[in-house]
């Protein structure tokens, strides 16, 4: 019997379960002595800074005699219309015809044509 080979499966059987109780332990919170308190004392901060914030909120006022003043009432409703358009595209990243129509054609820019032409006349000897 080899001994390194039992002390090996004893190490083993004995440490992955204490590993697994552990992490699981671990997981679950670890210490429970202090989690009554805890979660009572978080709650009631919470709920203080919930208080102090409803008091500064009651404390605002707003005041309507800017829609008395003339510079108010001399603004102008400058909304645009929207149009009612057909939603999302088949392919959103391709270019659409609008920006195509808008950008102007280079005389020198490549094409599929221009560039088999290019790799045709560099493969060729002259």
């Amino acid at each position: 019997m080899n001994i390194k080979g039992t002390i090996t499966e004893i190490a083993i059987v004995l440490l992955v379960p204490a590993v697994i109780i552990i992490g699981y332990w671990q997981f679950q919170g670890g210490d429970t002595s202090g989690a009554a308190t805890t979660p009572t004392s978080d709650l009631a901060t919470k709920e203080a800074k919930v208080r102090d914030a409803l008091a500064i909120i009651d404390q605002l006022r707003f005041d309507n005699s800017l829609f008395d003043i003339a510079a108010f009432k001399t603004l102008v409703d400058q909304t645009v219309p929207v149009t009612n358009e057909a939603i999302g595209r088949d392919d959103p990243f391709a270019v659409s015809d609008a920006i195509k129509s808008l950008t102007p054609t280079l005389p020198n820019s490549p094409s599929p044509q221009n560039q088999s032409q290019k790799t045709t006349s560099k493969t060729t000897p002259k």
